[in-house]
């Protein structure tokens, strides 16, 4: 094939950017690195109490914690992140990971229990979790190539980012190549949308870091003075120890946190909504979400009275991320 511009969006495990920077496309020599976690997903229909109050939740505990999200049409999406050992083997049959997902949350949240038995099996598939360092000293351009996206930034996804800072990529190659007159102005374009990208980007991934760090490393049972040096729990459940005590007080510093990090991830939008349009959108939006929500709720209702659960799921069953991102290797 021939073409006037290539643009490796292909991924952690790109072979573009192999190619481009001689190293290997996964292993050892790739620059990528296990995290020593990997993240289980499901989505069905459910109906929390607070569908519409509360669109993002975070349970957390030693070595995993687990999310929920509302997707809209009222279904809950969520991944259930544990820590297992690089080569260490994981159940690979639907019903199999299913179950070990509820064994691995057992006694956490009843939401959380109700969630993954309502959760149909064929929908649950796992992902393990790697990233790597921020290229900061190596171009993701050369010539009429550019990488974008995982192939130059993959992140962990505790930000919710990796998506986000693909299509920020997106964006500013448009920008760059949109005033190009000529093949010979291309190479030029894209370095400089490199230089544009690569500190807001690798200061992304360094947060995704930090944040996967905190949640999945440091976090563990609260310490609480009035138990004194010890816990009724046992040890490691709340005793003194520094990061039990680092949790107990980040809770004072997280609302700062947020607000700062969450301001410098959303600040790249181009276009500058005033208050009167975000109001408009939310309402509109949030009309149309309840609204079907409603509908997919009362119709699931109907299905369990009639006994046609399976059928319904079957019906309404999309191919997932995972198998989404599959295809396009």
């Amino acid at each position: 094939a021939v073409c006037d511009v290539l643009i490796g969006n292909d991924g952690i495990w790109s072979a573009i950017r192999a190619q481009m920077w001689d190293e290997d496309q996964k292993g050892p020599g790739s620059g990528c690195t296990y995290s020593g976690y990997i993240v289980f997903a499901g989505e069905t229909i459910y109906k929390p109490d607070d569908y519409f109050d509360v669109g993002y939740k975070v349970y957390m505990g030693p070595k995993r914690y687990f999310v929920t999200s509302d997707v809209g049409r009222g279904r809950i999406q969520w991944y259930a992140f544990v820590a297992v050992g690089e080569g260490e083997q994981v159940p690979r049959g639907p019903r199999e990971k299913k179950d070990y997902v509820k064994a691995a949350f057992q006694g956490w949240s009843q939401q959380v229990q109700d969630l993954l038995e309502a959760t149909p099996s064929d929908t649950v598939e796992d992902r393990s979790l790697y990233d790597r360092p921020p290229s900061v000293g190596r171009s993701w351009a050369d010539g009429p190539v550019a990488l974008a996206g995982d192939a130059c930034h993959p992140m962990m996804p505790n930000l919710g980012q990796g998506g986000c800072q693909a299509m920020e990529d997106a964006y500013m190659i448009c920008e760059k190549l949109k005033g190009c007159k000529s093949r010979s102005e291309v190479p030029d374009a894209l370095q400089d949308y490199y230089r544009s990208r690569v500190f807001r980007a690798s200061a992304i991934q360094g947060l995704s870091r930090i944040a996967s760090d905190l949640l999945l490393s440091t976090f563990t049972f609260p310490w609480k003075p009035s138990e004194g040096l010890s816990s009724p729990h046992g040890k490691g459940r709340g005793d003194f120890n520094y990061n039990a005590v680092a949790v107990s007080y980040l809770k004072y510093l997280l609302p700062s946190i947020f607000n700062i990090q969450f301001s410098f991830l959303y600040s790249y939008h181009p276009y500058k909504w005033t208050a009167a349009e975000v109001q408009s959108l939310v309402k509109k939006t949030m009309d149309r979400h309840r609204r079907d929500s409603e509908a997919a709720w009362a119709q699931r209702e109907k299905a369990v009275a009639d006994g046609t659960v399976g059928a319904l799921e079957e019906e309404q069953k999309k191919p997932s991320f995972f198998t989404l991102a599959a295809q396009t290797k």
